[in-house]
């Protein structure tokens, strides 16, 4: 029963917080003594619900319009809306049942869905990147140009009473010059909010929202870049869907980095968004603070070397919403896939 005067009561609930403190104290003191494992905290990742490919269903419709509109998909990329198009679908990810581990790194069996669509190409990449009509996003173009190698940046309107070409103008223009892929930067009161990659080979189409961007000039301790090609990194790309995605981001990149540059360009995964990075590794000398760096066989590997990251930007976090192929719309985000935390799509 709590006291009545509260100058009491203030003091009883003082004592009892230093129980409690002394009490936790001896609860850790005690674990450190017996070298007790620590907890480690349970996250959402380690409750992923894995997809099986085997039992997912699919569930095509297909179009009313004749099959002369099949191009019709490259003027409806002008558009930067991201709800229901006008109904065709083909999702591909809808099955709920849990896989084994083995079945979800089995590359084989994860890409059986996807091989039509985007077959393997070795040909060196020229991209053409542009922006919607009137943009006002041409440092953040150059930005993409520098950092996409062998890249072109176009403005899209010249003046406010030039002649302005549609997507599918543009398309024909690049094929025609030897181009494998545009890139479309899209707008809204003047910050970047879309991202779409077109590859021009397959007529395949991804659509990305950009949910924040930071320049490089703003990192603190950022580098300049070289005209090196990066070295490319995905990470956390697992479901069909996303080592889908993770193939069509490299044909955006040569496949042989010079690595002489020292630059890498990271794409992560994580809870089904896309975090773009560029840094460089600087190699410098060990600090006398510094402990040696050890093997297996606790003898030192590297003397006196150490290596770092310097940031050069820019920064990017992404969410997929659209991937189309010619025609039809194989994969639309919906708001109802992120009702279960634990289920990912990428």
């Amino acid at each position: 029963m709590k006291p009545r005067n509260k100058i009491r009561r203030q003091s009883a609930w003082v004592d009892e917080k230093k129980e409690r403190s002394r009490t936790k104290r001896a609860k850790r003191r005690e674990a450190h003594e017996t070298n007790a494992p620590k907890k480690q905290p349970i996250t959402i990742e380690d409750k992923r619900v894995w997809k099986d490919p085997a039992t997912e269903t699919r569930k095509t419709e297909t179009r009313e319009a004749p099959i002369e509109d099949d191009e019709r998909w490259l003027d409806d990329s002008d558009s930067d809306s991201d709800g229901d198009g006008d109904g065709d679908q083909r999702d591909l990810l809808d099955g709920d049942q849990a896989p084994t581990p083995q079945a979800q790194n089995d590359q084989d069996t994860s890409l059986a869905e996807f091989d039509d669509l985007l077959p393997q190409s070795t040909a060196l990449p020229r991209i053409l990147i542009t922006t919607s009509r009137h943009s006002t996003l041409h440092k953040q173009a150059r930005d993409l140009e520098e950092l996409i190698p062998n890249s072109t940046y176009v403005p899209r309107s010249a003046h406010r009473y030039s002649y302005e070409y549609s997507i599918k103008e543009i398309s024909r223009f690049a094929v025609n010059r030897g181009f494998t892929a545009l890139v479309v930067l899209t707008e809204d009161q003047k910050k970047p909010t879309g991202l779409t990659v077109i590859l021009l080979s397959t007529s395949t189409e991804l659509h990305f929202s950009i949910k924040s961007w930071v320049d490089g000039k703003v990192l603190p301790g950022h580098g300049r870049a070289t005209n090196h090609y990066p070295e490319l990194l995905l990470n956390n790309f697992c479901t069909p869907l996303g080592q889908f995605l993770g193939r069509a981001l490299q044909q955006l990149f040569p496949a042989s980095p010079e690595l002489q540059g020292r630059q890498v360009l990271t794409i992560h995964n994580q809870r089904d968004y896309i975090f773009l990075r560029r840094h460089r590794y600087i190699i410098r000398e060990q600090r006398e603070t510094e402990k040696a760096i050890v093997g297996r066989d606790d003898q030192p590997i590297l003397q006196g070397i150490r290596c770092g990251l310097q940031e050069i930007g820019p920064r990017m976090s992404l969410k997929l919403r659209i991937i189309r192929h010619q025609s039809a719309t194989i994969w639309r985000w919906k708001a109802d896939m992120d009702v279960k935390r634990t289920v990912f799509q990428l």
